[in-house]
Formats: C-alpha cells, sequence, structure tokens
C-alpha cells in the first residue's frame, strides 16, 4: 500500500511541481499523526490551490494540524468513498 501512495504522490508532484510551493510535499506528507492515505487529498487540493499551499507550508506544526483535521473532517463522501475503494483494491492484490 505504501508503495501505490508513493506512486500516486509522485505522479501529482510530477504534474504540479511547477505551480506550487518547493516545500510543499515535505511540509504536508511528512505530518506527524496522519496515514499517507490521508494526507494525498488535501495535498491535492493544495497543489490545486497555490496560495492556500504556501500559507500551510508557512504555518506553525500545531496550526498545520488543525488545518489538516479540519479540512479532513469535511472531505466529501466520494473522496472517502474512493480512498476506500482504493485501499481495498490494494489490500486484496497482495
Amino acid at each position: 500500500m505504501t508503495q501505490a501512495v508513493n506512486n500516486v504522490a509522485d505522479a501529482i508532484r510530477s504534474t504540479k511541481v511547477e505551480d506550487s510551493h518547493p516545500e510543499l510535499y515535505g511540509a504536508i506528507m511528512f505530518m506527524p499523526r496522519f496515514t499517507d492515505e490521508a494526507l494525498l487529498a488535501p495535498y491535492g487540493h493544495l497543489l490545486d490551490n497555490k496560495a492556500q499551499g504556501t500559507a500551510f507550508v508557512n504555518m506553525n506544526d500545531a496550526h498545520r494540524v488543525l488545518w489538516l483535521r479540519t479540512f479532513l473532517a469535511n472531505v466529501t463522501p466520494s473522496v472517502l468513498s474512493m480512498h476506500l475503494t482504493l485501499t481495498f483494491h490494494d489490500h486484496n492484490h497482495h
């Protein structure tokens, strides 16, 4: 599963890196207390919203955690459903 998450993150970074803050990936994907799977949706959102991505990088860790908790609490059910489907699919093919 970790390899699949890394592949998705690499694909996202390779297509959007020129449009995002250069430290965004490290600022979000290495946040403690969150799984890689949970961080992919907010990472994609921040890639699509450059100003928010820059603001996220400039936040202290406590504010990043607060932002992530708030974002994840408001993720649409379709995003969660897609995540669960991908997770289930990945676990059944190993």
